[in-house]
């Protein structure tokens, strides 16, 4: 099993991730002509994919707790930022299915949260980050 990366970064190597991709749709044009029984269906291709990610985000390296949250919060900073610079790249689960052609549409993350782990203080949130895959590209 490998890590999973988008466009070839994985900004949340530092956490957990699960990613799960939808159902494929057909587009569909339709066209019913009055009094005659039946109708015209014209298959147009298969619609955009939607992808889900979840996880966890977590930040303990540091003995620092100050600087464990600056971490957490540039990791959480920069997966807002592909949001809004609307990359378009690959995105590679754990298990190496890649979907080609994907753009992060949205990134939420959690309420961040104080913990400690292995003597160090630091910080964690849950995340959910959704994709939208171009038509045309299916998984390999």
């Amino acid at each position: 099993m490998s890590s999973a990366t988008f466009d070839g970064n994985a900004r949340w190597s530092n956490g957990t991730a699960v990613i799960a991709p939808g159902s494929p749709q057909l587009a569909v044009k339709r066209q019913a002509f009055p009094g005659i029984d039946g109708e015209y269906e014209l298959n147009e291709g298969r619609r955009a994919l939607t992808i889900v990610q979840t996880g966890m985000l977590y930040e303990f390296a540091s003995a620092s707790a100050a600087t464990n949250l600056a971490n957490l919060k540039s990791a959480i900073n920069a997966l807002a930022g592909d949001v809004t610079a609307g990359t378009v790249g690959s995105l590679v689960d754990d298990y190496g299915r890649t979907f080609a052609n994907c753009r992060m549409s949205s990134f939420q993350p959690g309420p961040i949260r104080r913990a400690t782990s292995g003597g160090n203080d630091g910080y964690y949130c849950a995340y959910r980050i959704g994709y939208v895959q171009a038509t045309g590209a299916g998984a390999s």
